[in-house]
């Protein structure tokens, strides 16, 4: 990571200069509300933004689509010969089938995965697959950012700039609608949420309103309810919805599968551009790791996705109680073992071994493998490899570089790639990079040009291919 070395020695360099020049960023970032789902509950920021060199940028970007690829070619039917035997077999809960077996024609693919620096380079944690996705606001982050004079021309010094997910979707979007009938004018979307939450977000879903505002669309904020099917099309307060921006997740649906029933009909007769499809969120659950990896196993993939699985994606379980009763002998240990609710958002519910006993880690599989509605994975441990960060301590009015993990997340847009957020933990040990434990959110500067157009595989110095 040549720039961040670069931006570390110039920060300590510049003295109060940069130290001030990272308190007025700070300021406008808590001014401006930069990427705060919720007024209620604010989210930790990280100073700066992660300077990705052109090689990590294009390695992440080629890995993401191949993952998105991966997952949409549905190696899970693919092992169990059917998608409603695969269901069964993945214990998908009964409520959430109509809406994986409903195809979507107009659906936008949209998808972020997101990948942790481990000792072994880019290790992929997840992939996601829905429009909900936390960093979709990353271009608030970048304003702030860009408006501080030094900083901004640091970046632009070398060349370095970012690159916000919206563009790709909005366009995307446009496309979709001139397959709608009667396809004049400004496009309505509706930014659609489970209701309750749509107050409890409201600031996020306002502001991605007004993204999608500022690009050639007219928009609302409403929850699932809201919503009827009538005379063909999807409605909300009488007038037709061209496109609907899906906040609701298919976990959420199992508390009123009903609710949903108007935007899933919409879907299904390519009556609304979906941004984006049930089936889509059902791919990416977190058993979709264990699939590629029980796939690939069988030899049943591609020669370079099969690579990409074995190179970038971490071993992973469906837990059955009996992987969860195989003792120490059990794949992975409870030292490098990480357990994982297969469909569920915001890190709730996730393990780690490492910060249980052997008792406890035994009993949380046990319990986790003998719910019938909520099925886990269990998930070999990505160890962290870490690099001093840029850290502005307002108490003290400085600036540190403790050792940080870097997580970072990668937007794909119909097969492109679109962008980046990032996770920042400044904490050595291996731990969940979420906002609860630490984990501050941040945007991803990169070299102009680095879109990541390279081939799927190239040769290393020791002549194998690698992803």
């Amino acid at each position: 990571m040549e720039l961040l070395g670069k931006l570390n020695t110039w920060l300590r360099d510049g003295g109060g200069t940069a130290v001030s020049a990272l308190a007025e960023v700070r300021a406008d970032l808590r001014a401006s509300a930069a990427m705060q789902p919720r007024p209620d509950d604010w989210v930790g920021l990280a100073t700066l933004p992660v300077p990705l060199d052109e090689a990590d940028v294009r390695l992440l970007a080629e890995a993401a689509r191949g993952l998105d690829r991966a997952v949409r070619d549905d190696p899970a039917t693919l092992l169990h010969g059917d998608l409603g035997t695969a269901m069964e077999r993945l214990r998908t809960p009964e409520a959430l089938r109509p809406f994986v077996l409903a195809d979507t024609p107009l659906e936008v693919r949209l998808s972020r995965a997101d990948f942790l620096l481990g000792r072994g380079g880019w290790q992929a944690n997840e992939i996601n697959i829905c429009a909900g996705l936390g960093g979709l606001r990353v271009s608030d982050y970048d304003a702030c950012v860009a408006r501080q004079p030094l900083l901004n021309g640091f970046f632009a010094t070398h060349g370095y700039r970012p690159l916000t997910p919206m563009d790709a979707l909005a366009r995307a979007a446009h496309r979709r609608c001139a397959r709608l009938p009667g396809g004049e004018g400004r496009p309505f979307l509706a930014v659609v949420d489970w209701e309750g939450y749509d107050t409890a977000y409201l600031q996020d879903h306002l502001r991605i309103a007004a993204y999608y505002e500022a690009r050639g669309f007219d928009t609302a904020v409403c929850n699932q309810r809201e919503l009827r099917f009538a005379q063909g099309r999807l409605r909300l307060r009488g007038r037709p919805v061209d496109v609907v921006q899906r906040e609701f997740l298919l976990e959420d649906i199992g508390q009123d599968p009903h609710s949903a029933r108007p935007v899933l009909r919409a879907a299904a007769e390519g009556a609304a551009v979906m941004v984006t499809g049930f089936r889509a969120e059902w791919w990416s659950q977190k058993l979709s790791f264990a699939v590629l990896h029980e796939a690939a196993r069988a030899g049943l993939l591609p020669a370079d996705t099969a690579a990409l699985v074995r190179r970038r994606v971490p071993e992973t379980w469906l837990l059955t109680p009996e992987l969860a009763g195989a003792g120490a002998a059990g794949p992975p240990t409870r030292a490098e073992a990480v357990l994982k609710p297969s469909i569920g958002s915001l890190s709730q519910g996730v393990r780690l071994g490492a910060d249980l006993t052997e008792k406890e880690f035994r009993a949380a599989l046990q319990e986790a493998a003998a719910d019938p509605h909520r099925p886990h994975v269990l998930q070999r441990l990505i160890p962290p490899a870490t690099v001093p960060f840029p850290h502005y301590d307002e108490a003290r009015d400085e600036v540190t570089f403790p050792e940080s993990q870097l997580s970072i997340g990668v937007f794909v847009v119909d097969g492109v790639y679109a962008g980046a957020w990032s996770k920042v933990c400044a904490r050595s040990r291996p731990t969940v990079i979420a906002h609860g434990n630490g984990g501050l959110w941040g945007s991803v500067w990169q070299p102009e040009g680095a879109t990541g157009s390279v081939p799927a595989a190239h040769a290393t110095a020791e002549g194998t291919a690698t992803w």
